[in-house]
């Protein structure tokens, strides 16, 4: 038995094709305008952790040795704490910054980097050669204070132990020129 439509003259099905078509070429569209559109800067979010105290916590060093992350800086004005996980792509963009970071922070301030997750951190580690404090946390660890809506996320922590400043997503255009200010340093123009 053949289906009801097959059986229509051409002229009743003709809205239903067209209709269809009009549907597809209206997704190719918005497919490639999302594809191509520029990346939203989500530096501007304030985080609502700013204020807050932040605990120090558990983690682990690349060979997996814990360890606790005092918050309290030591001989530096301030704690730069920069959250990530290895296969983030904005984390990835921000990798000259991050070097510019370890580079000029002296006494001004020193740089923590905590990743979201242990595995494959070693080999991240000697890819992109971070020679600075890179640290992961395990299982269901949290960062007491810190409220983490994506990465990456950098937050500047007081020797008090507050979060004094803080950004979400790559060092781009608005956060970029906050964190050289804030932080009295030059970063990468990428």
């Amino acid at each position: 038995m053949q289906p009801a439509h097959l059986g229509r003259p051409l002229w009743e099905r003709l809205p239903l094709v067209a209709l269809l078509g009009a549907s597809l070429a209206i997704n190719v569209v918005l497919a490639t305008r999302l594809r191509f559109a520029p990346h939203e800067d989500l530096s501007s979010i304030v985080h609502p952790s700013l204020g807050s105290s932040v605990a120090d916590f558990r983690a682990v060093d690349h060979t997996g040795s814990p360890v606790t992350l005092q918050m309290s800086a030591t001989g530096s004005k301030y704690t730069v704490l920069y959250v990530f996980t290895p296969g983030c792509m904005s984390c990835a963009r921000d990798l000259p910054n991050l070097h510019s970071l370890a580079a000029q922070a002296g006494r001004r301030y020193r740089l923590l980097a905590v990743s979201l997750t242990a595995d494959q951190l070693d080999a991240y580690l000697k890819e992109h050669d971070l020679n600075f404090g890179v640290y992961a946390l395990t299982g269901n660890a949290a960062i007491s204070g810190l409220t983490l809506t994506g990465t990456p996320s950098t937050f500047v922590i007081s020797s008090e132990r507050r979060v004094v400043a803080s950004w979400l997503g790559a060092f781009q255009k608005q956060a970029r020129s906050e964190i050289e200010r804030f932080l009295d340093i030059r970063l990468p123009n990428l």
